[in-house]
């Protein structure tokens, strides 16, 4: 639970704490130490240091969206719903759609690799807290059918995430990886659950350009985990589809203390997110799209995502403050594609939203094969 009043105390406390700190270097010459104590966007503040808890928000949501589209593709489409571990179905896929035989067809090879690009494009308008990210994030997974219900795998996942803020005139670059298992369950040929988590690794580059026009250089390393999860529901009458699934996601990141170029030590973070999810798809199924067993499937959707926990940026007291929102919408639309062999895929785009002076837009896509 946030307590704003208490973090604005202790804001202000570690500007003062600071601003003593600084006088007493200016006096014995010795390297002056940044405020600490929360995600304060100012001019002297590095960017990560200041932004945090919004860039973190923005890639665990993102990651998690790469691994729902591709279990999507691989789960919801006629003809491809496994045999659920309660299910009284005795073929598998035996649903309205594609025949039998075509379904059959895409389920009998138990191994696949798939691969996860996609780019996001966010920005925060606020003045004192403005910034926009460009964040490329690739994925990569193999995963086994033990059974006609039960799926194990693994990924990883490559994290390039470039920012340009202008409330320090400066930029951070973050390099990452991200790597665990994940397990998808189906319940019957409705209803299916799937879990994940992993941990996060990322090298850091911090510019920022002082109001005497100095720039100043440094670099942190950052650590990581996420846990997320899905119920999930889906539903054929003929070839019109309907799914939802109501979900959550919690993350934790550690930003490491370092040393500008400048002299000045930079305090540690760590920033902490739990998040709320629900959403509503509807698909349309075309059947024999590029031949005989190959099927098409447009669908668009919106996802409602509640930040539950989540740490909060400020700036300077008595300014005007940032607004954190707690919650917003992402629409999506896109197109899987299914063929009568190993390969599966699909395109998709999304626009968050409901969130004051925050904006995002992601375009991306999976590509499977089965063996």
């Amino acid at each position: 639970m946030k307590n704003q009043k208490a973090k604005n105390l202790r804001l202000i406390a570690a500007g003062m704490a600071g601003v003593a700190v600084a006088m007493g270097a200016g006096a014995a010459g010795a390297t002056t130490v940044s405020p600490t104590g929360g995600f304060l966007a100012d001019p002297d503040t590095p960017t990560t240091n200041a932004i945090t808890p919004t860039q973190h928000r923005t890639q665990v949501m993102f990651q998690q969206s790469i691994l729902r589209d591709y279990l999507r593709t691989r789960t919801t489409t006629p003809g491809t719903q496994p045999t659920g571990i309660f299910s009284v179905v005795s073929v598998p896929g035996e649903t309205n759609g594609m025949a039998a035989g075509s379904q059959t067809s895409m389920l009998t090879d138990r191994l696949s690799v798939w691969v996860g690009p996609s780019y996001t494009n966010s920005e925060d308008d606020f003045a004192a807290t403005a910034y926009e990210s460009d964040l490329l994030n690739i994925s990569f997974g193999l995963d086994y059918k033990v059974t006609d219900a039960i799926t194990v795998g693994a990924f990883a996942g490559y994290v390039l995430d470039n920012v340009d803020s202008s409330f320090n005139n400066g930029e951070s670059e973050t390099n990452g990886w991200n790597v665990g298992p994940y397990v998808s369950i189906a319940l019957d040929d409705i209803f299916s659950v799937d879990l994940n988590g992993g941990v996060v690794i990322n090298d850091i580059d911090n510019t920022r350009t002082t109001p005497g026009g100095a720039v100043v250089t440094g670099s942190q390393d950052s650590d990581g985990w996420f846990v997320g999860g899905n119920l999930n529901a889906n539903y054929w009458w003929d070839k019109i589809g309907l799914g939802g699934r109501i979900g959550f996601v919690t993350s934790g990141t550690d930003n490491d203390a370092y040393t500008e170029s400048n002299g000045t030590r930079i305090a540690g973070t760590e920033s902490n997110l739990t998040q709320f999810q629900a959403g509503l798809q509807v698909s349309y199924f075309v059947e024999d799209t590029f031949g005989p067993g190959s099927g098409l499937v447009p669908y668009i959707k919106v996802d409602y995502n509640n930040d539950v926990e989540r740490d909060d940026i400020a700036t300077a007291a008595g300014t005007p403050q940032p607004a954190n929102d707690d919650d917003g919408f992402v629409l999506g639309a896109g197109v899987n594609l299914f063929m009568d062999g190993p390969f599966s895929g699909g395109i998709n785009a999304t626009y968050n939203v409901g969130r004051e002076d925050y904006n995002a837009w992601s375009v991306g896509g999976t590509l499977s094969f089965r063996f």
